[in-house]
């Protein structure tokens, strides 16, 4: 167990210093450097002069916690969707299936032994195929993976509750155990990849990337005290669900699971009027319309921009968008961006 962390602090020592905390606190020097050892001395100095100005345009607006967490605030809408995401994240049931794994699979029908290998071979191809969040989470989009990932986990999730009534009544059907168990495990190590590739890094970049600089690091420590609260109480009330509803359990993660993934497509979806704001939040569940679109035109910074008709958010980052725009246009000249097609497709299904 300590080889990784051993691993771990060999390497530390290589990785740059941030270059926007440099900035911040007004040690520019140091921040060209940083910016050399990531982009190299030919992008080093746009990248500076864009990181400059972005905190000339933030750095004017002071935020405190109270302008997160009231309503009224600032940057409320910004720490609902930061919370709800971690929140979100725990419904998946990951957290439990992480920490009880050996129980899931001994109630889909194997021994002891077999349930801790299983269990270990869970967790290595989740530790796998999870770096395919590497390649699809600027190509896809957060917002696609999180919502196909929550409702693919669902369906999964479905699955094992057939499959676990399976399991447990196998006498009394006269099933073998291994046509039981065999497919629930093979069903889990899929819901396990899903997760790691849809739910598990999302939540945590956005905080990062929708808060201004002034609170970015305010968001990212409300995300993890979220995070920690959401999970304990997941991983406390799991071993309860299992003595009181056994396979059932599985049906709860399912219901959880749609229930993120449709939060996710409400209150990342585009309404048909940006300039909309008469919308209530009440009503709606989420958020305002109008902030929907904001959190969309912030979404380009996302998802590689998506061309100069993307919109750019609100709290002085739209030259991050042109200046990206600009750069993709020297690079690939007259080039269209498959990524603006698939925006005005989402676009079109959001609001119909």
């Amino acid at each position: 167990m300590q080889i990784y962390p051993v691993l771990l602090l060999s390497f530390i020592n290589r990785l740059p210093e941030t270059p926007r905390w440099f900035i911040f606190h007004e040690r520019q020097d140091d921040a060209r450097d940083a910016l050399v050892d990531i982009y190299g001395e030919g992008d080093a100095k746009e990248k500076f002069d864009e990181l400059v100005q972005a905190h000339e345009d933030e750095s004017s607006h002071s935020v405190g916690y109270s302008d997160m967490i009231w309503p009224s605030g600032s940057q409320f809408h910004q720490t609902a969707v930061t919370v709800m995401g971690q929140v979100n994240q725990a419904l998946t049931g990951y957290g439990a299936v992480s920490v009880y794994g050996p129980q899931i699979f001994e109630l889909l029908g194997f021994g002891v032994t077999e349930a801790e290998y299983l269990t270990e071979g869970n967790y290595i191809s989740y530790f796998i195929l999870m770096t395919f969040a590497w390649l699809l989470i600027d190509r896809v989009g957060r917002r696609i993976l999180m919502i196909g990932g929550a409702f693919a986990i669902s369906i999964c999730f479905l699955i094992l509750t057939v499959l676990g009534y399976l399991a447990m009544n196998s006498d009394n059907l006269g099933v073998p155990n291994l046509a039981v168990s065999i497919p629930g495990s093979v069903v889990l190590f899929i819901a396990t990849a899903i997760f790691g590739i849809g739910w598990l890094s999302e939540v945590w970049l956005i905080p990062t990337e929708i808060y201004p600089s002034t609170s970015r690091a305010q968001g990212s420590a409300v995300s993890v005290v979220v995070w920690g609260i959401a999970n304990f109480a997941v991983t406390l009330l799991t071993p309860i669900g299992f003595n009181n509803l056994r396979y059932w359990l599985f049906l709860v993660f399912a219901i959880t699971n749609l229930f993120a993934g449709w939060w996710t497509w409400v209150s990342f979806s585009v309404s048909r009027n940006p300039q909309e704001k008469s919308a209530d939040v009440a009503n709606l569940g989420v958020f305002a319309r109008d902030w929907r679109e904001n959190f969309r035109g912030e979404s380009a910074i996302l998802r590689r921009c998506q061309g100069t008709k993307q919109l750019a958010c609100e709290q002085g980052q739209r030259w991050r968008v042109q200046a990206h725009a600009q750069r993709r246009e020297r690079r690939w000249p007259g080039r269209r961006d498959r990524s603006t097609i698939r925006w005005w497709i989402l676009k079109t299904i959001s609001t119909t």
